[in-house]
């Protein structure tokens, strides 16, 4: 008999821990459910009270944003940086024979292409070796600047002299003699942009022997149509800006650009402005300073 009770006695102590147990975990599971509960609640509640003040911040947030674009055409590669709170533009044109540090798949494509092994290649080189695919374009001019940029805009020769032929005017002439003493104008005045001279500035590989004046002058072509297109009504500027998306490659949209786009009309001349990048030539290509690209 005792030993009966013995075994009841622990039988009941096993099934009053048992018990307490359960209490604990259905308590816990409740709290927990209590918690996820409150936490939705307090969360709608606050979306509910806080909607204008988070649009608000989101509206702040829109107006510090820095973007930066990756445009090519032909063998010319600018780098458009706007800062959207400044209202400011700067483009950084890329010297043709301007060596960029290749990633993995980059060097794979210049091998399939160029027939070489090589950790650099010039930006002429890697144009042609990355066939219009601009996210691994993209990939080598971020590796080399240490950058991040926001997106690729690839704009073919017939594309891009007709986007140049309805920007709009010059406000003043620009003459240059190339290497073979060809004189070329981009007259100031009505319908002046002309998108031919303008591609062969820009991109043809052996107009320039002088690869920075090249640069240079793709800098000044860039804030003279930036410019240009500002000169436009607001509705012409958005007019203009969904037939370029509409026209070029890209990992971008009209759509994402649009809330910018009235900021971005109202630039001021004087802050529309370009960089070439420092370095050293030798063996006829172009080293970036390192400490410069840091600087972009």
């Amino acid at each position: 008999r005792n030993m009966a009770e013995k075994k009841k006695n622990k039988l009941g102590a096993k099934a009053i821990f048992a018990r307490i147990l359960a209490v604990i975990l259905v308590t816990a599971i409740g709290g927990v459910a209590s918690f996820f509960g409150f936490k939705t609640y307090f969360l709608n509640k606050l979306k509910k009270d806080k909607k204008a003040e988070i649009a608000k911040q989101l509206k702040e947030e829109s107006k510090e944003r820095v973007d930066v674009g990756m445009i090519q055409t032909g063998n010319s590669i600018v780098i458009r940086i706007y800062h959207n709170k400044n209202q400011e533009m700067i483009f950084v044109p890329l010297r043709q024979d301007m060596n960029l540090t290749l990633t993995k798949k980059g060097k794979q494509a210049v091998e399939q292409t160029l027939g070489t092994s090589v950790s650099k290649a010039t930006v002429a080189d890697v144009i042609k070796a990355t066939r219009k695919n601009g996210k691994l374009l993209r990939q080598q001019v971020e590796k080399t600047l240490g950058i991040s940029i926001n997106s690729y805009e690839l704009i073919s020769h017939k594309k891009f002299v007709k986007l140049m032929n309805q920007a709009g005017e010059f406000d003043e002439a620009m003459a240059y003699t190339d290497s073979t003493d060809k004189y070329v104008t981009l007259s100031a005045g009505e319908n002046s942009l002309n998108g031919t001279a303008i591609y062969s500035l820009l991109s043809e590989s052996d107009i320039f022997t002088d690869k920075n004046k090249q640069a240079e002058i793709t800098g000044e072509i860039c804030v003279a149509v930036a410019s240009a297109l500002n000169d436009k009504t607001l509705s012409e500027y958005r007019e203009y800006a969904q037939n370029y998306f509409d026209a070029v490659k890209t990992d971008a949209s009209y759509e994402e650009a649009a809330t910018s786009l009235e900021r971005m009309h109202g630039i001021k001349d004087k802050n529309l402005n370009f960089k070439v990048l420092d370095g050293t030539e030798s063996n006829g290509k172009f080293e970036l300073d390192t400490e410069e690209a840091k600087r972009v």
